[in-house]
């Protein structure tokens, strides 16, 4: 991937995982410090990412980014969410007047200055919205970007957040949203009744008078979700039965209005996003895409490392069993990698950067879609100890570092029931 650093767009036509952990690793290896802006293509949804550095400060933009604001408050900062007109009320507007990053975030900067929240706290408001972002971009597909780079951002800082982690988290929940036939499907739309005769007939009277409260038309899906304390999948599948019978139908609802009047000031979000839009996209790049074996012919085995020596073992022995096989040396990396394309098989080296191997072993089973993966876990020795952290881990085999290939087939075999693989005697 070729990163602009400049004001022109660049088209990238399947945004990814790895290619969302491959732009923002490149701005950070760059030190980039500005804003990275983002718009579905043809499409009025845009997004904006505030980075120092290269890593995120902020995100903000969508279709309800006032909602989102007011559901992180009411899910992390409550105390200020049961009281907010009265908090708002007592702000001088004043703090308005130079924004550098968005309202929202500089809400949160003066909570944080006058100790009314804890800047644990705020971080917590920000991941959350990054995490909700980065869904909402991965839902889209197709995308352009732009960068802009912003000077006065070296002083803002709440929080200076990686962005491997929120990508992650993000396609965990992506992947589980797909998983439920749910892709094309908005958790901003609302649920409304649309037959209420029939579903009153289908449901207690206790039910009913709960849904004809809450499902109006006015409440989206992840408002509903904070207001249940559950998630928005959860949400859906309660209302699955209804939706199917066309008793209740999922529509767009707008976004709430600020409880609050902004000062004019060139410098919000909402203008730079404008701007962005028009900018043409003629000249935009095709952004290189990653080559993913198709697994439907072959399997497709995965190795994590960073281990010169095994790494061109292992490729020798797979590739001449006739598998296709994709490796990476960095572990948040390889998630994102692993979530686009399905091994049937992972090898991890113990002795990785960051986190070590039984960390991402036990990342990769929080996935649904790596519960029943193979999972190899490669070490220098075998002792009591290290049996039981691969254990707690998940892996499906601890296996010594000096193996010999004839071993690392019946490994494959073992695991792959359905392979060809001869071994060498």
């Amino acid at each position: 991937m070729t990163v602009n650093l400049n004001s022109e767009t660049t088209l990238i036509k399947d945004f990814s995982a790895s290619e969302q952990i491959s732009l923002f690793q490149r701005l950070k290896q760059e030190h980039f410090s500005g804003q990275l802006h983002i718009q579905e293509i043809n499409q009025p949804k845009k997004w904006v990412f505030f980075l120092y550095v290269g890593r995120i400060l902020y995100g903000a933009g969508g279709l309800h980014s006032v909602r989102r604001w007011r559901r992180n408050l009411v899910c992390h900062l409550p105390q200020i969410a049961s009281q907010l007109q009265q908090e708002l009320e007592s702000i001088d507007p004043q703090i308005f007047k130079q924004v550098a990053i968005t309202w929202d975030y500089q809400l949160l900067k003066f909570w944080v200055e006058q100790e009314k929240i804890e800047r644990e706290k705020a971080t917590k408001v920000i991941r959350a919205g990054i995490t909700e972002t980065i869904f909402d971009i991965s839902q889209v597909g197709q995308i352009k970007y732009c960068l802009k780079p912003q000077e006065n951002l070296n002083s803002q800082q709440l929080a200076m957040i990686d962005s491997e982690q929120q990508i992650v988290e993000a396609w965990k929940l992506w992947q589980k949203w797909q998983e439920a036939n749910l892709a094309d499907i908005s958790p901003d739309l609302a649920p409304v009744i649309m037959k209420p005769e029939q579903l009153q007939t289908n449901t207690s009277e206790k039910t009913y008078g709960v849904m004809s409260r809450l499902l109006n038309g006015k409440h989206s899906l992840r408002d509903l979700a904070v207001q249940k304390k559950t998630n928005p999948l959860t949400v859906v599948r309660s209302i699955a039965p209804y939706l199917q019978l066309g008793l209740l139908e999922l529509v767009e609802v707008s976004d709430i209005l600020l409880p609050f009047a902004l000062p004019n000031n060139d410098s919000t979000t909402e203008s730079n996003i404008q701007q962005f839009c028009s900018l043409s996209s003629e000249k935009s790049d095709v952004s290189e895409s990653i080559s993913i074996p198709e697994t439907s012919k072959t399997k497709l085995v995965a190795y994590v490392n960073r281990n010169p020596r095994m790494s061109k073992i292992m490729a020798q022995v797979i590739k001449a069993s006739g598998y296709s096989l994709i490796s990476e040396t960095d572990p948040m990396k390889a998630i994102a990698m692993f979530l686009d394309s399905r091994p049937d098989i992972i090898f991890i080296d113990i002795e990785l950067s960051g986190i070590n191997g039984y960390e991402l072993c036990s990342q990769l089973r929080q996935i649904d879609c790596f519960r029943e993966t193979p999972i190899i876990l490669f070490s220098r020795s075998i002792n009591a100890i290290e049996q039981v952290k691969a254990k707690i881990a998940g892996c499906s085999e601890l296996f010594c570092k000096s193996t010999e290939t004839k071993s690392i087939l019946n490994i494959l075999n073992k695991y792959i029931p359905y392979s060809k693989v001869i071994s060498n005697k």
